[in-house]
């Protein structure tokens, strides 16, 4: 099976569609679903709102090196009050990030081909700027889902980190005893 057969074909034919990004936040309120276009679009059974210029997004890499590329989208032009409310909302972070690419025909805005998983990501922290009275940005800054592979996870791998995540859990209650050179009896209850 191939990508975009559909686009490919509209291609070979003279036509020229359009691509748009698909956006999807997973905040702690609910999900927030963006397209890079102008106005409410009704697509796979939910409604993306579109951003057009307010929105800013840096490049998003593809990890040159296995390097985890950070990815920041920039609204601008909110109002205090949303920046109120954005100050005061749950944090983001950790939560998902999800990047489609879409195809379009040019005039009737219906989709082309089934969306394109570009990134799965996790967000990182909310910034906000502000310049003269008016005039107010929000920033979120997301990473790759494997930014973390090379690192702890948090864990020591004791039992006192065990019983602080999984009370009663005592798989690694003999961690302590299970030094180089040392042997723990296995118990023997074949005469219970």
């Amino acid at each position: 099976m191939g990508f975009f057969n559909a686009v490919i074909a509209a291609f070979s034919e003279g036509h020229r569609p359009h691509a748009a990004l698909l956006v999807e936040h997973d905040f702690p309120y609910g999900m927030a679903r963006n397209w890079t276009g102008i106005g409410t679009l009704h697509l796979y059974d939910v409604d993306w709102i579109g951003c057009g210029d307010l929105v800013k997004m840096s490049d998003l890499g593809f990890g040159a090196d296995d390097a985890a590329q950070p990815f920041t989208m920039t609204l601008s032009g909110v109002n205090p009050q949303f920046t109120i409310e954005a100050r005061t909302m749950p944090t983001a972070r950790n939560r998902s990030q999800k990047i489609w690419l879409q195809f379009f025909d040019p005039d009737s805005l219906q989709p082309i081909d089934d969306r394109y998983l570009l990134a799965d990501r996790v967000m990182d922290v909310m910034g906000f700027s502000r310049s003269g009275p008016a005039s107010r940005s929000i920033s979120l800054s997301s990473e790759d889902i494997w930014v973390g592979l090379n690192t702890t996870a948090h864990a020591t791998y004791s039992d006192t980190d065990q019983q602080a995540r999984f009370p009663g859990d005592r798989g690694f209650e003999f961690t302590e005893e299970l030094r180089v050179g040392s042997r723990i009896d296995w118990p023997d209850f074949s005469d219970e």
